[in-house]
């Protein structure tokens, strides 16, 4: 059986809390004001709100994808309580194959726990757990598959990280690619090697300072910077700002739904889902920039990275009403 994208990734239970703090700005970071948000140290602080849901970075994206009709499996390992067979259970839901899922009797399940803070966005606190993604037969999976998709691998991920170049290589099968902080802080070398593999390279505003070792610059410039790395394609998210395109000839804009924001956590997950989806479909790059702009502010309503998420009928209705804006920049 072949499918259209596998997702490589882990997945993890996303704890979303909400209780009374404030923001803090000092510092400087990459060039720009840092913010931090901040509790109460000592203090016990009561929580108003707690949800939870199944997160992890590539998890997210590729329910996203499946939601839209993509033939989809996810490579990851899990272990044998009740959380793991959770995952599978969604995984089912949505017809996304398992069918590379390893499963031991000592591997455990990481969380998130996701800080809303008093202007909606959030800071995450992640606990990977050290599973054994080694036995991951690689080859096998990219020879099954015409694409794959690689989000917010950890440190005992990043082993795969050279088996999906090397499986890659000399094909014409196609690397999505949303790098993770420790990526980019610790994988630098064997980053760039992916990025220079890459159709499209996926990133926040901050994560493309970090990615081209600039303490500032400009949209285009990023987005120019990145693509010279070897990416075809590239995207950068600026939140409230909406988000930014570049294929090495043009580049568009597409700006952000105004929306009441819960929790950001899994937007951007939603958001690059949808657009590979849509691009895979066969959709102008205009469309899916608006469908992926309604996707991700349809997660950023709730409290959950997957909840909010919508099929394509839905993104449709919602595109052919809203005005949700995509221009030439």
């Amino acid at each position: 059986m072949r499918y259209q994208i596998t997702g490589f990734g882990d997945c993890v239970e996303d704890i979303f809390i909400l209780a009374p703090s404030k923001l803090l700005k000092d510092g400087r970071y990459f060039g720009g004001k840092t913010k931090y948000l901040a509790y109460q140290y000592g203090e016990k602080i009561p929580v108003s709100e707690v949800h939870y849901g199944l997160g992890g970075s590539a998890c997210n994206a590729i329910v996203a994808m499946a939601k839209m009709g993509i033939k989809s499996a996810f490579a990851t390992v899990l272990g044998s309580n009740s959380l793991n067979s959770e995952v599978l259970q969604v995984f089912k839901k949505h017809k996304i194959s398992t069918k590379f899922i390893l499963r031991g009797p000592h591997e455990k399940f990481g969380f998130s726990l996701v800080l809303i803070g008093p202007d909606g966005d959030r800071t995450i606190l992640i606990y990977r757990e050290k599973n054994d993604y080694s036995k991951i037969d690689v080859k096998k999976i990219v020879k099954a598959s015409d694409a794959v998709y690689v989000g917010g691998i950890a440190p005992h991920f990043a082993i795969l990280q050279e088996k999906i170049l090397g499986a890659l290589d000399g094909t014409s099968k196609k690397l999505y690619l949303n790098p993770s902080g420790y990526q980019l802080e610790k994988q630098y070398k064997v980053l760039k090697k992916m990025v220079a593999r890459s159709e499209i390279v996926a990133v926040n505003f901050e994560e493309a300072l970090q990615l081209t070792r600039k303490s500032s610059a400009e949209i285009k410039d990023l987005l120019c910077a990145i693509c010279n790395m070897g990416a075809a394609k590239v995207i950068v998210t600026r939140g409230r700002h909406g988000a930014f395109y570049h294929d090495g000839s043009k580049f568009f804009k597409v700006s952000a739904m105004k929306i009441k924001a819960r929790g950001s956590a899994g937007s951007g997950d939603a958001f690059f889902g949808s657009f590979v989806a849509t691009q895979i479909k066969g959709f102008s790059t205009e469309d899916s920039l608006k469908f992926a702009a309604i996707n991700g502010a349809g997660v950023a309503s709730f409290y959950g990275a997957q909840k909010g998420q919508m099929n394509l009928r839905e993104l449709k209705e919602i595109a052919r009403k809203n005005k949700v804006k995509v221009s030439r920049i």
